[in-house]
């Protein structure tokens, strides 16, 4: 489907899941247990590393997980 053949009732469901994602990292940063929580998520991911390895299937591992650190991060920004 192309974005102009979206109903308004479409966009407008977007626009609102959008704004409750947003508001609930919100939430969640705002306590230390969610801050603590997300770090630890943050570092399980190794989304800091560079996650090279010679084993083309364990690159494609660490690269899978380092992707949900990423877009977890981009979340946050």
């Amino acid at each position: 489907m192309m974005y102009d053949e979206r109903s308004q009732d479409e966009i407008d469901n977007e626009l609102f899941l959008i704004t409750q994602r947003l508001d609930d990292f919100s939430k969640v940063l705002k306590t230390d247990s969610g801050k603590r929580l997300i770090v630890e998520l943050l570092e399980t991911t190794g989304v800091l590393n560079l996650g090279y390895s010679p084993e083309l299937s364990d690159m494609a591992y660490v690269q899978g997980r380092r992707s949900i650190g990423v877009s977890l991060l981009n979340r946050i920004r």
